[in-house]
């Protein structure tokens, strides 16, 4: 099975919402992606997905653990994004429902042994020179744990994922509290992020040294929500993705200028208004917020550019970030702050702090 793609300017990492396309049969930059072991042993009949420019493939890998593609020199762009597909969202042309399911259960048996990045980016060559990218298979294990409340009362939906890993695609409902997050990398420093039913998400490290065996982390607290302050803030020419191919159109976090605090909001296509589901659906322009200064980022909280504003503020460079221009705004309790951020300008200056 294989077949390339074009796609929309939006590509949404949420593969149920991926963007609709049309068939290209015939490229000119040839491209190898291998998806190997540690122990160099190719893992075969998996799915990957390859992304340049607007252009997206999707291909199996063969018995040495390569999947081939093939991008037309108009479509190319300056870099190529590449991962394990999870084989749902939507049915490529040619392939049967038989042939979706062969994948999902192929991604599925993937998920109970190993782990991968959620993606790889690498730069493309000049046009038509072949290049060969490398999807590095580590062991996973499965994380699980029970959401609660502080009273003790079980948490039934939110968000459980470990940002960068084949793992980073959010859970977002569960029975009984119970949650297990598979295809975690079995390596120490690797966060899970969780959040209920608010915006703000919190952090934690599985516990290190336990080797290859699945983890069960027990009772997890959601802290409780306890904003005071009112934050109405729009976000203008925001670009479709980022680095890591993650959707920035529809999404806005805010970032604690100490960390201490991390904020998802949604944003409305037609005015780029914050918002959360609730206050979307009662047509609201703002948002309830804990008072404090924050770094506003385009884009969703798994993305490449909340976390590289994560590990800068880590290393203490906070100020490099003001002094480049990142948007801070300061939400004070017991009032309404009004705010608006140009989004290319925003990511811009990110990516000026080296």
């Amino acid at each position: 099975m294989s077949n390339a793609y074009r796609v929309a300017n939006t590509v949404v990492m949420s593969w149920a919402v991926l963007c609709s396309s049309s068939c290209t049969v015939f490229g000119d930059t040839p491209v190898s992606v291998d998806v190997i072991r540690v122990d160099q042993v190719p893992v075969v009949n998996i799915g990957v997905f390859l992304r340049s420019g607007n252009w997206m493939g999707i291909q199996e890998t063969d018995q040495q653990g390569r999947a081939q593609f093939s991008i037309p020199d108009e479509e190319a762009g300056e870099y190529i994004v590449c991962g394990i597909w999870p084989g749902e969202g939507f049915r490529p042309e040619g392939w049967t429902m038989g042939d979706i399911r062969e994948s999902m259960e192929a991604f599925d048996s993937f998920l109970s042994e190993f782990s991968a990045p959620m993606m790889v980016r690498a730069e493309l060559p000049i046009a038509g020179a072949p290049a060969l990218v490398e999807i590095p298979v580590v062991a996973g294990i499965t994380v699980s744990m029970h959401m609660a409340n502080p009273d003790g009362s079980t948490v039934t939906r939110g968000e459980v994922f470990a940002p960068r890993t084949i793992a980073a695609t959010p859970i977002r409902e569960w029975n009984n509290g119970v949650v297990e997050l598979r295809g975690v990398p079995a390596e120490e420093g690797v966060e899970i992020w969780y959040r209920g039913y608010s915006p703000e998400y919190y952090r934690l490290q599985y516990p290190a040294g336990l080797g290859n065996q699945d983890v069960d982390l027990g009772d997890v607290v959601v802290p409780q929500y306890q904003p005071d302050a009112m934050l109405s803030m729009t976000v203008t020419e925001s670009v479709a993705t980022d680095s890591a191919g993650f959707a920035i159109g529809a999404n806005a976090t805010l970032i604690a200028t100490d960390a201490s605090r991390v904020l998802g909001f949604g944003l409305i296509a037609q005015t780029g208004a914050l918002h959360t589901a609730r206050e979307f659906m009662n047509e609201e322009v703002s948002v309830d917020v804990p008072a404090g200064e924050y770094f506003v980022v385009p884009g969703m909280v798994c993305g490449s550019n909340v976390l590289r504003v994560l590990e800068l503020i880590a290393e203490g460079r906070a100020a490099d970030l003001r002094n480049a221009g990142v948007p801070v705004v300061t939400c004070v309790s017991n009032q309404l702050v009004t705010y608006s951020i140009n989004a290319d300008s925003a990511l811009d200056a990110i990516a000026s702090v080296e």
